[in-house]
């Protein structure tokens, strides 16, 4: 099951906690926020003034809420059909600042979000694929894997960042042919891996 976010991160961020935004003002730090403020990595801010919190809020209650209540019953459903259940939340980044340019950065939370067995099947796809991994720098998971990893209780989530560069051009962010087929593959690839296991 696809379940995809149409919405830009500096509308809101379905991927950080709420709980950052409504409860005050002055929200902590942009990499918590989940109305982003400034762009990613950069502190050049992307609007005049900072959005008001009723406004933060209207847009957690609008769009957040719904779509982690979608997220949840998703999960409880392929608990009850399969006994288990593998989320795979799936971003992109830019990598241009990175000392280390990798092409695929999973984030598991130091390994605590999913059991050992659907972390490897990430690692043996990518490797598969001629894509440098590593695991949880600079991204170590978001609201999903912290929500919703539960490996104890059958619930695996798995973050996977992309490196931009491997499917745009970084300069014009204009599409690459080949690398979108290449990332295509890899996406059918993971998506089969982690379709084949069972729970134990």
């Amino acid at each position: 099951t696809v379940l995809t976010a149409c919405l830009s991160r500096h509308v809101i961020d379905l991927n950080a906690a709420p709980e950052a935004d409504v409860s005050a003002d002055a929200p902590p730090e942009p990499e918590r926020r989940v109305v982003y403020r400034y762009v990613a990595g950069i502190e050049d801010p992307i609007v005049e003034r900072p959005i008001p919190r009723a406004e933060r809020l209207r847009r957690v209650r609008a769009y957040h809420r719904p779509y982690h209540a979608e997220v949840q019953r998703l999960i409880a459903r392929k608990r009850e059909v399969f006994g288990h259940a593998v989320l795979l939340s799936a971003h992109s980044w830019d990598d241009r600042r990175d000392a280390a340019p990798v092409g695929l950065v999973l984030g598991t939370q130091k390994r605590s979000s999913a059991d050992a067995a659907w972390i490897e099947r990430v690692v043996r796809v990518a490797s598969e694929h001629d894509v440098p991994l590593r695991h949880d720098v600079p991204h170590a998971g978001g609201f999903s894997t912290t929500s919703y990893g539960r490996p104890a209780q059958g619930v695996h989530a798995l973050q996977i960042e992309l490196a931009r560069r491997l499917y745009l051009d970084s300069e014009t962010l204009t599409a690459l042919p080949e690398g979108l087929a290449r990332m295509k593959r890899l996406a059918n690839a993971l998506v089969g891996s982690l379709s084949e296991r069972r729970a134990r």
